[in-house]
């Protein structure tokens, strides 16, 4: 590199160059590596990426992977390409815990200790004191029984919300798998969820959850919709038509007294 010289990763030994990518954020990461040929070329190390497993996700993790067959030397930037969140959503007014939790794994979590609840703080603080306990899959894995219901306790339905977490976390890393709702407990609102807020979905077409189709418009419009009521049609709409019947003309009387 030459003095006085601007600056790029590029001019760094190839070693250098993979150090500052483990330091940076996964986005940032697919971010850099997104800006040209030889940076792409340069960050799709396999080697990379699994020291950048190795740490996000835990050294039991990364064993299950590869003891399964689904990640190897050749094949560690595609297993962790399909299971890191690649780009974010900016955060919305609405603040859905959902929004909190950009990483694919916890997003689950997050889904999985959602599942029949009432939503409020008690859920919010749940899944924070969880994750905050077991920030790794390896760390549920290498949790007992006790412990995890134990920390699970306050929303109910312990022993179905244990096993649903221990077998997420087995099978995110030991199974090929396209969408969360091949896993244990995970269902439609899951597999949505993940695609809007781990894989940039946009498109509202096939979700059904009420909630998320009010975050894929205000993401599309820009507009934050009133919420529905129960049965009803949303504040703003009820409005206008309320406005359209004010403007009709009044009915007319007809002599024998009856409505024209």
């Amino acid at each position: 590199m030459q003095c006085g010289g601007p600056a790029s990763l590029l001019s760094l030994p190839i070693d250098a160059t993979l150090r500052t990518f483990a330091l940076l954020d996964i986005c940032d990461v697919f971010s850099v590596i997104s800006t040209c040929r030889a940076l792409r070329a340069l960050g799709r190390d396999n080697e990379l990426w699994r020291q950048l497993a190795d740490t996000k996700w835990g050294s039991k993790a990364i064993s299950l992977s590869a003891e399964s067959g689904i990640a190897g030397p050749e094949t560690w930037f595609a297993f962790c390409q399909h299971r890191m969140c690649i780009k974010q959503h900016r955060r919305s007014p609405l603040d859905l815990i959902q929004e909190q939790y950009s990483d694919p794994w916890q997003h689950l979590v997050c889904c999985l200790l959602c599942s029949r609840t009432t939503g409020g703080p008690t859920i919010r603080n749940a899944i924070l004191g969880f994750l905050d306990a077991y920030p790794t899959p390896s760390a549920v894995l290498g949790a007992s029984n006790r412990e995890l219901e134990e920390c699970i306790g306050p929303l109910g339905l312990m022993e179905v919300r244990r096993k649903a977490l221990q077998q997420m976390s087995h099978d995110f890393f030991a199974k090929a798998w396209e969408d969360p709702s091949h896993f244990y407990g995970c269902g439609k609102f899951a597999s949505d969820s993940w695609r809007i807020f781990c894989r940039s979905q946009t498109c509202a077409k096939g979700v059904e959850d009420a909630t998320l189709k009010r975050y894929l418009r205000w993401l599309n419009t820009g507009k934050l919709e009133a919420k529905a009521k129960a049965g009803g049609k949303p504040a703003g709409r009820r409005a206008a038509a309320k406005r359209k019947l004010d403007t009709l003309p009044p009915a007319r009387v007809l002599r024998s007294g009856r409505k024209r």
